[in-house]
């Protein structure tokens, strides 16, 4: 099998098609999350589709970053799956719809290859055979999320330990009051102070959170909730989108001199406003072992995805390893 891979525009008409035949299992495959990548000024976002015959059967999202001739594939900013997203090939024999997935990913490995000098993909919890990437060379990794499921508000609040129930309580009789509607201005500055305080650069961009506000938010597919203490002070913020029957918890903060309740405040609270609207929240992943221990503590079930890499060569890696920490440090 060859494929024929053509570069289309976000606004065009081929995208809008495909993506209406091909219905995404997640937020991150819409049309909202690509233009909210695309205009968040981390990276540059190429939209190809890839035909057979005259027929689309696969659309690639790719992601990237280039210093002069140097360009390698990368993880979105707070997009935890982002995977070529393709036709399924319906009735036949299991092992010829299997041969036809094989095929395809095998050509989707080498139009990366021959462009890009890494490649990371991220695959959404599963889903796709990896296979076609690894016997190309491509190595692969075990990453993990959490998914809690979204029910009756009694039976969420049962499901929590002890533990967990009391720090809640704590945070709401001191005075901490949750708000859906929160100004997304505050999240930003929220997670901001988190990834200083540990030495490292925030990872998301202004443009990311106004594209959040402007794609997600403004097309009712998001929030950024906040919890404040009594006198109206930021504790904790997030950004949830949801899609589906599933909602994304995208990326969260907290404020230096939070109350040892607002992390746990918050997630319950999201919670709490999901029930009776989604089935599920994807906790976008349970990789960091500190940040996992918190996530776990609400009883989501483990979830595996794969991460899959890709290096012309070892020089070629090292080379942009370099280049990454001198143009974007963390």
């Amino acid at each position: 099998m060859r494929l024929s891979f053509d570069e289309v525009d976000l606004d065009s008409k081929e995208l809008e098609k495909f993506l209406s035949d091909v219905e995404a299992d997640n937020i991150f495959h819409t049309i909202q999350w690509f233009r909210v990548i695309s205009e968040s000024g981390d990276g540059e976002l190429k939209m190809v589709l890839a035909s057979r015959d005259g027929n689309r059967v696969v659309l690639l999202p790719l992601f990237y970053r280039r210093v002069g001739p140097i360009m390698w594939l990368e993880r979105a900013p707070s997009t935890p799956y982002l995977f070529p997203l393709m036709v399924e090939r319906e009735g036949g024999r299991q092992s010829s719809r299997s041969s036809y997935i094989k095929q395809v990913f095998t050509e989707v490995a080498r139009y990366i290859e021959s462009r890009f000098h890494t490649a990371e993909l991220f695959d959404s919890p599963g889903l796709n055979d990896m296979r076609p990437f690894v016997w190309r060379g491509w190595q692969t990794s075990v990453r993990y999320t959490l998914i809690s499921k979204i029910g009756e508000i009694y039976e969420m609040w049962e499901g929590l330990s002890p533990k967990v129930r009391s720090i809640i309580r704590k945070g709401e009789r001191d005075g901490l009051i949750y708000n859906e509607k929160g100004e997304i201005g505050i999240v930003e500055c929220l997670i901001g102070e988190s990834f200083r305080r540990q030495g490292r650069r925030p990872p998301l961009s202004k443009g990311f959170f106004r594209s959040f506000k402007r794609f997600i938010i403004g097309a009712g597919l998001g929030s950024s909730p906040v919890v404040t203490n009594r006198g109206g002070e930021p504790q904790a913020g997030a950004l949830v989108a949801t899609y589906g029957g599933t909602s994304y918890y995208i990326s969260a903060g907290l404020s230096e001199d939070a109350h040892p309740s607002a992390g746990s405040c918050l997630l319950w609270n999201i919670m709490r406003g999901l029930s009776g609207s989604v089935e599920y929240l994807d906790l976008c992943g349970a990789n960091i072992k500190s940040i996992a221990h918190f996530k776990e503590s609400f009883e989501g079930e483990l979830v595996p995805f794969y991460a899959l890499y890709y290096q012309k060569s070892r020089m070629h890696n090292n080379i942009v390893n370099i280049l990454k920490r001198l143009y974007f440090p963390l």
